[in-house]
C-alpha cells in the first residue's frame, strides 16, 4: 500500500507513519470541554482486552431512564443510539427519545454536573414505521448550556425543540416527501439540518425565530437533474420530490457527513450508490454544490488490482458496494465490498482513502487495505447484510462494527487487524457508535457506552505538583558529545530492543537513531537498510517514505515529553517519546530538544540519508525536506526566546500563553499553562497570532491613545525579539539545511515567518505594521516613543520583504515567478511609501537599496534634491539597469524636459545612450548641443513616419526645415531634404484648405485630423468638385 503521503502539514493523519495519539493532540480535536484523557473522570471499568486494545466504560454512568428503557423494552421494539462529537447521547425506543450528557468534565461546576447528569425525555412524532437515532440531531447552540434537538419521523414529520429542557415546547412541520422514507438527519452548524431519504431526496431544515415564534423552514437542494446510478455516469443533484426509478437503476443513500471548515463554515459529503456530492455551507452564504462525481470505477479498479488479478476478474462479472464513509484531514475514507464471480464466491471487504484537496477529488486511492471480515458468501440478499456494517475513524485506526461484531483495522498496516469479542449473550447487541471528543465510542445493551482504545493509551490519575521559575539564555552552540550522553541516559537497552523488533516504521527509525548514538552501528545499519533500501539512482519522489518518516521522528523530538517530571508521568504518549528531555526546568527542556534535533541531523548526514532527501507537501507548497527540518529547529529557538521574554513582559507573555491554549488543551491540575505550552514546540507559532490579536483589540478599546501607542510598542518588542532570534539562527545555520540536488527545480522555500495562513506569520507582520503606523506613530507625541516605533516599522518591512524575497528566489524560472514578482513589487512599494510620506528618508532609502525599489530611490532623491546620490545609484545598480528604469520613470512621470536637461548638463553616458534610443526626445538633446543637422534628420524621419495627427507632422517638418537652414555648411543632400519637406508641407497646406463642413460630412475628426495620403487627398478634392458641378447644373 502507498504510505508516502505526508499530508496535512505533517500533522497526525491516516497517511502518516503509525503513532499513538498524544493526550494534548487528542484533546485539541474536540470542540467541547473534556477531561484529561478525552474520557470521563469517573471510575473506569475494563470490559475486555486484547493484545492491542482495551474496551472500557466511557463517561458517566447511564441515567436511570435509559437503564429502565433498555431493561423493559419489548423485543419487537426497535432501539438505537447515537452520540455527538461534543458529548451528548440520545436513545430512541419506540416514540421515546432520551437525551443526556454522556460525560462530565472537571471544568464543570457542581451545578452544571448535576444538570448534565439529568436525562430529558421527548416524545417523537406519530409514525407507522420505526423511529431511529440517525434521524435525530442534538446540538448545543453557541452561548447556550442546554442543547436543541430536531427529530424527523420516517414519513417526514419534523419536530423541533429549541431546548430539550422544555420537552412540552416544540414546533412541528412536514417535509412533504411524497411517500419517501427518511434515512438520516445531519446537523450543519449555522445552517440547520440536512434531511436525506433512502431514495436520495435531500432538503435543508432551518430553525427560525420570527415574530416571537419558532418555526422550521424546509428548503430543497436541487439542480437540473437527479441522481443517476451506474459506472461512468456523473451525478448532479438530489432533487426534492418523487423520482421515477426502476428497480435496476434505483440509487440508495449510503451516508451523509458534515465537517467544519474552521471559521468559514462546513463541508457536507453525500454518498449515494457510487456517487459522491460535495456541498459547501459557508457562513452568511448560500449553500453550494462543489462537485458531483461517480467513484464506482475507482473502486472497481482498486479491487481488481489489490484483491484479484486483473486477468482473473472480468469487470462485467464484478459487483461493488460502498458501505460507509468518514472524512479525515486528507480526504475521505471509504468502507467497501466487492464480489467477483470469476474469482471467489466470497465477498471481499476493504478500506481506502481518496484524497480531497479543497474541492478537488483525486481519481485514485491514496491507500487501499483489504479487511478480513468473517466469510460472507454472495447471495441475492447480500446487500442487507453489508449495509449493517459501519466504522468509526480515529487517528490511524478504523473500528468496523455491526450489531454483533467489532474489528479494529490499522489504516497504515494491512497486517494489523484486531477482532474484539464485545457482544456477549443472545440479548446483547451494539446499538450505535460514534467519535466523541476524539474517542471512539460504542453503545451496547449490556454495558452502555464503552470506548475502544489502543492498550498503550490507558491513563491513571495522580497527584503531584511542581512549579519552576527559571530563566535561561539561548545557546545555539552544537555540542554533539555531551548532547548524546544526555539524550540516551534514560533509554534502557531493553527498550531499544523492543523498538528494534517493532513492526512500526517510525519506531524502527527511532531505534536506529538510538543505536547510532550508542555506537551500535550494525543494528542501526540493518534497520536503515530495511526501511530505506539503496537505489541505483536518486529518486525525485515528493512525499516519499524516507522524507515523511524522517520528519515524523523530528517532529516527535521537538514535541517530546519531560521524562523526569512526575506531573507528566501518566500523560505521556509513550509511542512518540525517546526520553530526550531529562530536565524538569522548562528552559533546560527546550535546550534538550535543541540538542536532540542537532544530533538527529548529524545522524542523518553521517548515514547518508540527507543526500537522499527530496521534498514534501508542506503548508500547501512543495518544500525541500531540509528546509522543513530547519523550521523545526527554528521553532525551538522561538520557544526559548518567548520563555526569556516572560520576565521582561510578564503580563503580555503570560496572558498570551493562556489565550493560545484552548480549554481542550487541559491535561492536569498539576501542570501549568507554561508546562503545556512549551511542551508542544511544533505549535509554538500559534502564540504570535494571539499576541497580534490582543494588540488589535487594544487599538479598538477606549484606552487613551498614548497608552495604546505604548502597548503596541511593547507587543512589537516581543514579536520582533522572537523573530530576530529565529532569523539569526536561520542565517547562522543556513549551510546545515541546504537542500539536496534532488529537490532542485521542484521545490519552493517560503519560511514560516513569511508564509500566509494559520501556519505562517505574514498576516501577523502585516497587521502589526498597519497598527504601528495607524495607532502607534499617530497616537503619541513623545519623540522617543515615535522614533522607537519608526525603527520597529522598519524591522517589520525588512522581515516581510526578506521572506518574500526568499520565496521569489526559490521559484525563479517557474510559471509562478512573474506573478509573484509583480505582487512583491507592489507590496514593496506600498510598505516603503509611508516612510517616505513621513519623511523618514534614511530608513526608506536603506530598505529601498536593500530590496532594489528603484522607484522609491528616485523619488527620495527628487524630494531631497540629491543629484549626487542619484548618480551614485546609477553606478551602484548598473548591473540591474538602474539607468533604464530612471529613464522610464522620468518619461512616465511626464518629466521629459528634466531628463533632457540632466543629459545636457553632464549626465552619465548610459543615460545619454538611453536618450539616443528614443528619437522623440533625442532631437531636443541634439538641438541643445548645437548638433542641428542630427536634430533636423531625426525630426524629418519622425515626420515621415507620422500618420496620426496632421498638425504634429506639420510642426515636425517645420522644425526640421528650420534646423537644416540653421545648420552650418548646408550640403546638397540637406538641400534635397529641404525640398522634400517643402513638398510635404504643400500637401499639408492642401489638406488644411479643405472645408471643415466637407470633412465633417465624411466623418473625419476635424479637431484631431489625421494625415491624408496623396491618394486620399485627391479623392476628397474630386468629390468636392463633383458636388460643385452638380450644384451648378441644378
Amino acid at each position: 500500500m502507498d504510505r508516502t503521503g505526508i499530508g496535512n502539514s505533517l500533522g497526525r493523519n491516516l497517511t502518516s507513519p503509525r503513532k499513538r495519539i498524544s493526550i494534548v493532540q487528542s484533546l485539541k480535536k474536540s470542540n467541547s470541554a473534556i477531561s484529561v484523557s478525552g474520557r470521563s473522570n469517573q471510575s473506569v471499568q475494563i470490559i475486555c482486552k486484547t493484545s492491542s486494545h482495551v474496551v472500557e466504560s466511557f463517561g458517566s454512568s447511564l441515567p436511570v431512564l435509559v437503564t429502565e428503557a433498555l431493561t423493559f423494552v419489548d423485543k419487537n421494539t426497535a432501539v438505537s443510539v447515537n452520540i455527538s462529537i461534543d458529548g451528548w447521547a440520545w436513545l430512541v425506543c419506540g416514540r421515546r427519545l432520551l437525551v443526556w450528557q454522556c460525560k462530565t468534565t472537571i471544568h464543570d461546576s457542581k451545578q452544571r454536573r448535576t444538570f448534565k447528569s439529568q436525562c430529558r425525555e421527548l416524545l417523537l412524532p406519530q409514525s407507522d414505521l420505526a423511529h431511529k437515532a440517525e434521524c435525530i440531531a442534538v446540538w448545543l447552540p453557541q452561548g447556550h448550556q442546554v442543547p436543541s434537538c430536531m427529530a424527523v419521523s420516517p414519513e417526514g414529520i419534523v419536530r423541533f425543540w429549541v431546548s430539550v429542557a422544555h420537552e412540552g415546547s416544540s414546533v412541528e412541520t412536514s417535509a412533504e416527501l411524497a411517500g419517501q422514507e427518511v434515512d438520516c438527519l445531519t446537523y450543519i452548524p449555522g445552517h440547520g439540518c440536512i434531511l436525506a431519504t433512502t431514495t436520495c431526496t435531500v432538503a435543508l431544515l432551518q430553525p427560525q425565530f420570527v415574530s416571537g415564534k419558532n418555526s422550521v423552514n424546509c428548503q430543497v437542494l436541487r439542480t437540473s437533474q437527479g441522481w443517476l446510478g451506474g459506472i461512468g455516469r456523473r451525478m448532479t443533484s438530489l432533487i426534492f420530490g418523487a423520482i421515477p426509478q426502476s428497480p435496476v437503476t434505483e440509487t440508495k443513500l449510503v451516508k451523509v457527513t458534515c465537517t467544519t471548515l474552521g471559521d468559514r463554515g462546513s463541508r457536507v459529503l453525500i454518498l449515494a450508490g457510487s456517487s459522491l456530492q460535495y456541498w459547501s455551507f459557508l457562513h452568511n452564504e448560500q449553500e453550494k454544490m462543489e462537485f458531483d462525481e461517480d467513484i464506482g470505477y475507482i473502486i472497481s479498479q482498486a479491487f481488481q488490482r489489490k484483491i484479484w488479478k486483473s486477468s482473473v476478474c472480468n469487470p462485467q462479472n464484478m459487483e461493488t458496494w460502498l458501505i460507509d464513509m468518514q472524512p479525515c484531514n486528507e480526504g475521505i475514507v471509504f468502507l467497501m465490498a466487492a464480489h467477483c464471480a470469476d474469482a471467489s464466491p466470497l465477498i471481499e471487504f476493504a478500506l481506502g482513502l481518496i484524497q480531497l484537496s479543497g474541492a478537488t477529488l483525486a481519481n485514485t486511492f491514496k491507500w487501499f487495505i483489504p479487511v478480513k471480515i468473517d466469510s460472507i458468501s454472495y447471495h441475492n440478499d447480500a446487500e442487507s447484510t453489508l449495509v449493517s456494517y459501519r466504522f468509526i475513524l480515529c487517528g490511524w485506526e478504523a473500528i468496523i462494527y455491526n450489531q454483533y461484531e467489532v474489528l479494529v483495522v490499522n489504516c497504515i498496516s494491512e497486517h494489523e487487524q484486531d477482532k474484539i469479542d464485545l457482544v456477549r449473550g443472545g440479548e446483547d447487541s451494539i446499538l450505535g457508535g460514534a467519535l466523541c471528543s476524539g474517542t471512539p465510542v460504542l453503545f451496547t445493551k449490556n454495558f452502555g457506552l464503552v470506548s475502544v482504545m489502543p492498550s498503550d493509551f490507558m491513563l491513571q490519575d495522580f497527584n503531584m505538583s511542581y512549579t519552576d521559575n527559571v530563566s535561561a539564555n539561548v545557546d545555539y552552540t552544537h555540542r554533539p558529545s555531551s548532547a548524546a550522553q544526555n539524550f540516551t541516559s534514560l533509554i534502557s537497552n531493553e527498550e531499544i530492543q523492543n523498538m528494534y523488533y517493532s513492526s512500526d516504521s517510525v519506531t524502527q527509525l527511532r531505534a536506529a537513531f538510538l543505536f547510532s548514538l550508542r555506537q551500535n552501528e550494525a543494528q542501526c545499519e540493518e534497520i536503515l537498510l530495511h526501511l530505506f533500501p539503496l537505489q541505483d539512482e536518486p529518486i525525485m519522489d515528493i512525499d516519499a517514505t524516507l522524507d515523511t518518516l524522517i520528519l515524523k521522528v523530528a517532529k516527535d523530538l521537538i514535541d517530546d515529553y519531560p521524562a523526569n517530571d512526575p506531573r507528566w508521568s501518566n500523560h505521556r504518549d509513550l509511542s512518540m517519546t525517546i526520553n530526550a528531555v531529562t530536565s524538569m526546568q522548562i528552559p533546560n527542556q527546550l535546550e534538550g530538544k535543541q540538542k536532540a534535533i542537532d544530533l538527529f541531523i548529524t545522524f542523518l548526514k553521517e548515514h547518508d540519508l540527507w543526500n537522499r532527501f527530496c521534498a514534501v507537501t508542506y503548508r500547501g507548497i512543495i518544500m525541500s525536506t531540509p528546509h522543513v527540518l530547519g523550521e523545526y529547529a527554528e521553532k525551538i529557538v522561538a520557544a526559548l526566546t518567548i520563555y526569556n521574554l516572560q520576565n521582561k513582559y510578564p503580563d503580555i507573555v503570560d496572558t498570551t500563553i493562556e489565550q493560545t491554549l484552548s480549554s481542550e488543551s487541559y491535561v492536569s491540575d498539576e501542570l501549568t499553562a507554561r508546562d503545556i505550552f512549551y511542551r508542544e514546540v511544533s505549535a509554538i507559532h500559534q502564540f504570535l497570532p494571539t499576541l497580534v490579536n490582543n494588540a488589535s483589540e487594544v487599538t479598538q478599546s477606549e484606552r487613551p491613545i498614548q497608552q495604546v501607542a505604548n502597548y503596541i510598542m511593547q507587543v512589537n518588542a516581543v514579536l520582533l525579539a522572537i523573530l530576530h532570534e529565529v532569523v539569526k539562527y536561520r542565517q547562522h545555520n543556513a549551510e546545515r539545511f541546504v537542500p539536496t540536488r534532488c529537490s532542485n527545480g521542484i521545490t519552493e522555500y517560503l519560511p514560516w515567518t513569511a508564509a500566509i495562513g494559520k501556519h505562517g506569520l505574514r498576516n501577523c507582520l502585516t497587521t502589526m505594521y498597519n497598527l504601528t503606523l495607524k495607532h502607534g506613530i499617530t497616537g503619541t507625541n513623545d519623540s522617543t516613543v515615535r522614533n522607537e516605533l519608526y525603527e520597529q516599522l522598519v524591522s517589520y518591512i525588512d522581515l516581510i520583504l526578506d521572506g518574500r524575497k526568499c520565496h521569489l528566489e526559490s521559484v525563479k524560472g517557474t510559471e509562478k515567478f512573474e506573478v509573484l514578482l509583480k505582487q512583491y513589487e507592489t507590496d514593496r512599494m506600498n510598505l516603503i511609501q509611508p516612510l517616505i510620506k513621513e519623511e523618514q528618508y534614511d530608513s526608506a532609502a536603506m530598505l529601498a537599496e536593500k530590496y532594489c525599489d528603484f522607484a522609491s530611490l528616485i523619488q527620495i532623491c527628487e524630494l531631497t534634491n540629491n543629484k549626487s546620490q542619484l548618480d551614485g545609484y546609477m553606478k551602484k545598480f548598473a548591473a540591474q539597469d538602474f539607468v533604464g528604469f530612471l529613464f522610464s520613470w522620468y518619461v512616465k512621470d511626464g518629466r521629459q524636459g528634466q531628463l533632457v536637461e540632466k543629459c545636457r548638463r553632464g549626465g552619465t553616458v548610459e543615460l545619454s545612450e538611453k536618450l539616443a534610443e528614443h528619437p522623440t526626445l533625442s532631437w531636443v538633446q541634439s538641438a541643445l548641443t548645437d548638433d542641428l543637422r542630427f536634430a533636423a534628420n531625426t525630426l524629418y524621419s519622425l515626420a515621415i513616419q507620422e500618420s496620426e495627427l496632421v498638425t504634429r507632422k506639420k510642426s515636425m517638418l517645420s522644425l526640421a526645415k528650420l534646423a537644416f537652414l540653421a545648420s552650418d555648411d548646408l550640403k546638397e543632400k540637406d538641400r534635397d531634404h529641404v525640398k522634400r519637406i517643402d513638398n510635404e508641407l504643400a500637401l499639408i497646406a492642401y489638406q488644411e484648405e479643405l472645408p471643415t463642413q466637407v470633412l465633417t460630412s465624411y466623418g473625419y475628426d476635424v479637431e484631431k485630423l489625421r494625415v491624408f495620403t496623396p491618394t486620399e487627398l485627391i479623392t476628397v478634392l474630386l468629390s468636392i468638385t463633383r458636388t460643385v458641378f452638380v450644384l451648378c447644373n441644378v
